[in-house]
């Protein structure tokens, strides 16, 4: 993947659980990392290779081949880019890409 095609930062978020001053437990998510990626919403003429994979999102982010700490995302994270949180519905690599590159279906939140 060139890297000039990676033009926005996303924010991978993680799940946390924090008391507030009464004791009650608090949910909410904190940044895990920034990835360089290349975002594909709706209607974006790349967007279409892979919809019949996943039906169910509208947005789908490519970035390079995940590895070391960050080697793995969750079901229950999310994304948040351009102030926009985005829930992940799974993450797949294309068939037959000599990219070595890692997509994530998400859908936006509601």
């Amino acid at each position: 993947m060139r890297g000039g095609r990676l033009r926005h930062v996303v924010e991978v978020l993680k799940p946390t659980t924090t008391q507030d001053e009464s004791g009650g437990v608090v949910r909410g998510f904190t940044v895990v990392t920034k990835l360089r990626c290349r975002v594909m919403e709706r209607g974006a003429r790349e967007f279409e290779r892979y919809e019949q994979a996943i039906a169910e999102v509208d947005t789908i982010i490519a970035t390079r081949e995940l590895k070391g700490r960050h080697a793995v995302i969750e079901a229950d994270w999310q994304l948040r880019w351009r102030g926009v949180v985005y829930d992940i519905a799974g993450t797949f690599e294309p068939e037959g890409s000599a990219d070595r590159e890692t997509m994530i279906a998400a859908r936006r939140r509601k």
